[in-house]
């Protein structure tokens, strides 16, 4: 589930042709095919300051393509295409801390808008209707009580609930670099040295994962197990790993 984005730091924008797309899922020994959960993103524009630079990685788990999908195009339209971010003076060394306040506080509200207008569009009639089976049934809900739905519905329910993604992300506008992550994916920055065979790599972001200290800590505040956590202690969509936790602790 976890990956890495690695940026050149030598790297000119104009060497980058690279626009949106799926990572092909690798191939099974069955008929059926997997679909591609993991995608990748670079986009570019001419702002205010000079250019406005945007990578992204994007990885569905569970079936997560619906996931990565719905958070690569709302991190794009969130992000990339925000006036406020593209106007920003960042010619001015001045200004720097309030350009530093107003791209934070835009790629939070972007993570957890975009997480929440993935609940609400796609997975909130299936709880509805698992909610009406818990009623009816008085019974705890768990992965089992998808029994009373026919296999297909069954399937298509889980799929939903259970899919989810983690994203990391690199905005670049004036030389200034800006890395975002939700999950267990890594940005590595990395430079070459005096010697063309010199490389240098630095890893730039925190992974979200139970046996972090910050995450265990984090989980501990919010009356959470950090053992019942596997993989990614954040992430995008992921019914189970959030508010149901509880009715599945895998």
């Amino acid at each position: 589930m976890s990956s890495s984005l690695i940026l050149n730091a030598d790297a000119e924008s104009s060497d980058n042709t690279f626009d949106y797309g799926f990572i092909p899922a690798p191939r099974n020994s069955s008929d059926n095919p997997i679909e591609a959960e993991d995608l990748i993103m670079y986009k570019s524009r001419e702002c205010q300051n000079g250019t406005f630079q945007f990578y992204a990685l994007v990885n569905g788990f569970r079936n997560g393509h619906v996931v990565a999908e719905h958070v690569g195009n709302a991190l794009v339209q969130r992000l990339f295409f925000n006036d406020e971010i593209g106007n920003l003076d960042t010619a001015d060394s001045d200004t720097a801390r309030h350009v530093d306040k107003v791209i934070t506080s835009a790629v939070k509200d972007a993570f957890i808008k975009i997480d929440s207008e993935y609940f609400n569009a796609k997975i909130d009639s299936v709880l509805a209707e698992r909610l009406q089976q818990q009623l009816v049934a008085n019974n705890e809900m768990t992965f089992d009580c998808f029994e009373q739905l026919s296999e297909t519905e069954n399937k298509i329910a889980e799929n939903k609930i259970a899919g989810g993604a983690v994203a990391i992300l690199a905005i670049i506008i004036n030389k200034r670099l800006y890395i975002a992550n939700c999950g267990n994916s890594v940005a590595f920055l990395v430079k070459f040295g005096k010697d063309p065979d010199e490389l240098h790599a630095f890893q730039a972001s925190e992974l979200h994962e139970s046996h972090e200290i910050k995450e265990i800590d984090r989980l501990q505040r919010v009356g959470i197990d950090p053992r019942q956590i596997n993989g990614p202690s954040r992430c995008f969509g992921d019914y189970f790993r959030k508010s149901g936790y509880t009715e599945n602790p895998s």
